[in-house]
């Protein structure tokens, strides 16, 4: 890692990022040590048993991660010239070993040792069990910077044009947007609906019992959460239960505080003032409706057994960037007592080692050498991380600032018409909410529509409360169409300047039956 040696040296690099095409591939808040690995990742040639024939070149995280447009061209060139040559056996086979590789680190992070066994752990055996938790996380990055991506971009290309020609030729009413919306789908249950029908479960079991359904009615969250062992020992345990299973929903890239347990009594609380059973009953009814209406539309429009192939390996890869993201999630969670103890033994804070690259991390459990406080404080406030071929460039404070400025650089747009890809289809009005980073996420609010750069787990808070989504960027394959057709919330994505042309407060209609986004009236 290269650290500022003067400011000619920084004027250098500035010339350099200058000269290069930038675009944004992620729009993700993580820690110093995360980053570190996203940049060792996408230099990388290789995902288990398969060789990629390049790497991303540059690479930088500020405000988003971003690789070149030469670099995300090559991406794509390689898949479609491997589709071509090699044809659907060529993708399944990277999602094969996609699902064994999520498998086996789940398997992995689910067998850590807990915050007890890890006192007993010698320096060694802490670094063995940091490496390969780092070792596992590259895997899991490239699996997303290289595979999920290079997919996206030539599937969504790819799949439009064969839907196009083939609805042509058999002259459908449905447009490529709706059939697409209908078909692109998960197969598999997501965690975040797991856990929603397993508090429901939860909730269903109060509303059966008068008397703790009226505790639970009448009492404050504080109240139940100080009590929660003398009013139901069995429920108690049950939602300890819950809180421990999913607790790390919250903290999606290791750094973000746990759900605590008052969240979740707080959303039984919700949930029992309608009725909690109806809603999981409702929720598995949609689960069979789907896959009935996937059969339908095929039907409908006489899908030949390639496309069909096709589309289902698509729905396989987005089962696999929903677990890939949830595996580095839970991974963090369990790799957590390892991380504090690091931290305690070294006299520093949990956020501290978060703080750190990799090789810092091994030579304090080696040596007992850490790096300056002063520094690691300048990395979680302001940092700007570059790779320019192998190098990786490190800046703090001023140095960073400058370099935010001379890359985060917007031009003016104007337009009173959007438009995108479907992400879930309907229609509705409501007012704009700009929500550029999870930094922002607590000034969502209920019924507001959701806009954003692109959307990733940690959204989910402000996407629980929006009755519409609008994103700048966003394939067959992204966050936003994933959770949209999940929830069934109106969404249009890959508008390119929704968040450069909109404003807080702005009422627009968004037709997600059509891909377009309309401005009603601006706030000011």
């Amino acid at each position: 890692m290269s650290y500022l040696k003067n400011k000619k040296e920084l004027k250098k690099i500035v010339g350099k990022i200058n000269n290069i095409d930038w675009q944004k591939i992620g729009q993700w808040k993580t820690p110093f040590l995360m980053d570190y690995i996203i940049l060792e990742a996408t230099k990388l040639r290789k995902f288990q048993s398969q060789d990629f024939l390049f790497f991303f070149k540059n690479f930088y995280i500020i405000n988003g991660e971003f690789t070149s447009n030469e670099g995300v061209k090559k991406l794509k060139r390689y898949f479609a010239k491997n589709y071509k040559k090699y044809g659907y056996s060529f993708l399944k086979k990277y999602s094969q070993n996609m699902s064994r590789v999520s498998k086996q680190t789940l398997t992995w992070a689910l067998e850590l040792p807990n915050r007890s066994e890890v006192e007993k752990l010698t320096n060694q055996q802490l670094k063995k069990l940091f490496n390969i938790f780092v070792k596992k996380m590259t895997l899991s990055i490239i699996a997303w910077a290289y595979i999920l991506f290079g997919v996206d971009k030539f599937f969504s290309q790819y799949i439009r044009k064969r839907l196009k020609f083939h609805l042509n030729k058999i002259k459908s009413r449905l447009s490529i947007d709706e059939v697409l919306s209908n078909l692109i789908l998960p197969q598999k249950t997501a965690f975040m609906i797991k856990e929603q029908e397993d508090l429901l479960r939860l909730a269903s079991l109060i509303n059966r019992n008068k008397k703790l359904k009226k505790i639970f009615i009448t009492r404050t969250v504080k109240q139940l959460e100080s009590k929660l062992e003398r009013i139901d020992k069995k429920f108690a345990s049950k939602i300890k239960k819950h809180h421990q299973s999913y607790a790390w929903m919250n903290s999606l890239n290791w750094d973000v505080p746990l759900h605590r347990l008052s969240y979740y009594l707080k959303r039984i609380k919700d949930f029992i003032q309608n009725d909690p059973e109806e809603k999981l009953l409702e929720m598995r009814k949609e689960s069979r409706l789907r896959e009935k209406q996937v059969k339908d539309i095929i039907k409908e429009i006489s899908l030949s057994e390639d496309i069909c192939l096709e589309i289902n390996l698509i729905r396989d890869f987005i089962d696999a960037k929903m677990l890939n993201w949830d595996i580095v999630s839970i991974s963090g969670y369990r790799m957590r007592p390892v991380i504090e103890e690091i931290a305690q033994r070294n006299s520093l804070v949990y956020d501290d080692i978060l703080s750190c690259a990799p090789e810092e991390i091994n030579q304090m459990l080696e040596s007992g050498l850490c790096p300056d406080r002063f520094l690691l404080k300048q990395r979680r406030e302001c940092r700007a991380l570059i790779r320019l071929g192998k190098t990786i460039y490190c800046y703090t404070g001023s140095e960073a600032s400058m370099l935010k400025k001379v890359l985060v650089k917007g031009k003016k747009v104007q337009g009173k018409l959007l438009k995108g890809q479907i992400g879930f289809s309907g229609k509705l009005r409501g007012r704009v909410n700009i929500i550029f980073s999870i930094d922002e996420i607590n000034k969502m609010k209920k019924n507001d529509i959701l806009v954003c750069p692109m959307t990733n787990p940690d959204y989910m808070p402000a996407i629980s409360k929006a009755i519409g989504i609008i994103t700048d960027e966003g394939g067959i394959l992204c966050h936003a169409m994933i959770v949209s057709r999940e929830f069934k919330i109106p969404c249009v994505v890959g508008t390119k300047i929704a968040t450069k042309v909109l404003k807080d407060g702005d009422l627009v209609e968004v037709d997600a039956n059509k891909g377009v986004v309309k401005i009603i009236k601006n706030k000011n």
